[in-house]
């Protein structure tokens, strides 16, 4: 299993192989991670999708089961998470 610190050198590494040497590596899984738990914000900053009420969603707050599940699958694996 790849430490934190490994697939945060890889994402670095396949960026650059990719950007600045044409090779295509497959991407590594995403060294950090945010999961935006609801879409209500009470906030209207203006370039927020979710504050103007630009962006709205039939089920506004995510499944307890669904965050579980993603965070839970990329435990040990991403250097930081945000909710």
């Amino acid at each position: 299993m790849l430490s934190p610190l490994m697939n945060a050198s890889y994402s670095v590494f396949s960026y650059a192989a990719r950007r600045y040497a044409g090779i295509n590596i497959n991407p590594p899984l995403p060294p950090a991670l945010s999961i935006e738990l609801s879409s209500v914000c009470n906030l209207s900053c203006p370039e927020c999708v979710t504050g103007t009420g630009l962006l709205v969603r039939k089920i506004p707050f995510m499944e307890y089961d669904t965050a579980e599940s993603i965070a839970s699958q990329l435990r040990g694996i991403t250097l930081s998470a945000w909710l």
